[in-house]
């Protein structure tokens, strides 16, 4: 990976909601394969059973 991208890329971990929290969201967590159907999944090179944030702003 060339270093200019590597610099903008960050990696989350398992504290990402509340990261997110503290910058004032309410978050809701889905797991991507409750949400979508598997073309979809496919389509958005997704991983079926990482979560996903819906965020909104308080």
């Amino acid at each position: 990976m060339k270093e200019e991208i590597r610099k903008k890329i960050r990696l989350y971990g398992m504290d990402c909601a509340e990261h997110l929290k503290q910058y004032g969201f309410s978050i809701t967590p889905y797991r991507v394969k409750d949400c979508l159907d598997r073309k979809m999944i496919k389509k958005l090179s997704l991983i079926p059973d990482d979560t996903v944030f819906f965020c909104r702003s308080l």
